[in-house]
């Protein structure tokens, strides 16, 4: 009968000892970590189907809400001559979507980056300066800094 008081008594010591570690490890994890919290992902954009005058489009819903149409992004990359294509195809969405994948911009930066024209010129933005003519075709070498 002795043995089982002693092993009813270190039962009972185990089980104290439990609690009190379960206890504690459960009052760390509330110090660091709200009940029911879940850590945010950042927001990314979304590919979408939208409904417009009955007839469905594609479009992009970017990460600070705001939305683009297919038709909108066509009409940017015409207006600015920035398409890689000149009629938008596979190309030109797999450059979207790279860019939106690498970036995951607002729709300002979108559209701040598709409407840059060096992006058809490889990279480098061409400047029209003639160097040495005037608008009549005669060299003014005051205005060229070749001779001072």
């Amino acid at each position: 009968m002795a043995d089982k008081s002693k092993e009813e008594s270190r039962a009972a010591e185990q089980l104290e000892r439990y609690n009190k570690a379960r206890a504690l490890a459960e009052a760390r994890a509330k110090k660091f970590f709200k009940p029911g919290a879940r850590l945010k992902e950042p927001k990314r954009f979304k590919i979408k189907s939208y409904d417009v005058n009955g007839k469905k489009m594609n479009g992009i819903q970017f990460k600070d809400g705001s939305k683009l149409l297919s038709g909108e992004i066509d009409i940017l990359l015409n207006i600015n001559n920035s398409g890689v294509e000149p009629v938008p195809g596979k190309l030109q969405s797999k450059t979207i979507m790279r860019y939106l994948d690498k970036n995951n911009p607002t729709k300002e930066e979108f559209v701040k980056h598709f409407s840059s024209v060096s992006l058809n010129k490889g990279g480098s933005v061409k400047k029209n300066k003639t160097v040495g003519y005037n608008k009549g075709g005669m060299i003014d070498y005051r205005k060229t800094g070749l001779f001072k």
